[in-house]
């Protein structure tokens, strides 16, 4: 009998409805850059339960196809958001190669600008992702091996996945402004490994 087996990190991606009611939410009150280690000038920290009360179920969604994935069953799905943030991003700014704090997290992308998507129609290069997008990485880039996942920002997608997979934001040269929003999620109880 064939088989394939999957392996690393479980990405997922899905979309927000609401991502317009959400932008309408933000508030330029408490900068969040001490938080970060971004080279984005504006961040502000978001209300989690306003975060929570349009994406909650994205994450059961999540839950149960990780519970697949790694053919293990969560110890709970009960979880709770540590932390919520906007990126604003213009032209020249990035976000280095990161993870983040906490059992998972996301990215969900509010605004993406005209300007933006006309730069990438004309990008011309190797990097999937093109300007202002998003590559996640896991392992060693080896022949045969797939290492990262490439994805150009669209309004309304959302990627859930686990806080420590590594993963960058490419800079743009377009005027306009692009926004994205992140989180940090825990479960309630730990996920027991063994």
């Amino acid at each position: 009998m064939n088989r394939f087996f999957y392996w690393g990190p479980l990405l997922y991606k899905t979309k927000v409805d609401t991502y317009k009611d959400m932008l309408k939410k933000i508030k330029k009150e408490y900068n969040y850059n001490k938080h970060l280690g971004s080279d984005i000038d504006e961040t502000y920290a978001y209300d989690t339960r306003e975060f929570q009360k349009h994406v909650g179920n994205k994450f059961i969604d999540y839950f149960n196809f990780y519970e697949h994935y790694n053919a293990k069953t969560l110890s709970s799905k009960d979880y709770f958001v540590e932390s919520c943030w906007v990126n604003i991003m213009k032209a020249g700014d990035a976000n280095p190669p990161h993870t983040h704090d906490g059992d998972f997290s996301c990215v969900l992308y509010l605004q993406i600008p005209d300007s933006l998507k006309k730069e990438n129609d004309n990008f011309v290069g190797r990097d999937a992702a093109g300007p202002g997008g998003i590559k996640f990485i896991y392992g060693e880039d080896r022949p045969h091996c797939i290492t990262d996942v490439e994805a150009k920002p669209v309004e309304g997608d959302m990627y859930i996945f686990p806080a420590n997979l590594r993963h960058t934001v490419n800079g743009f040269k377009s005027k306009g402004t692009r926004i994205s929003m992140a989180a940090n999620i825990n479960l309630k109880h730990p996920v027991k490994y063994f």
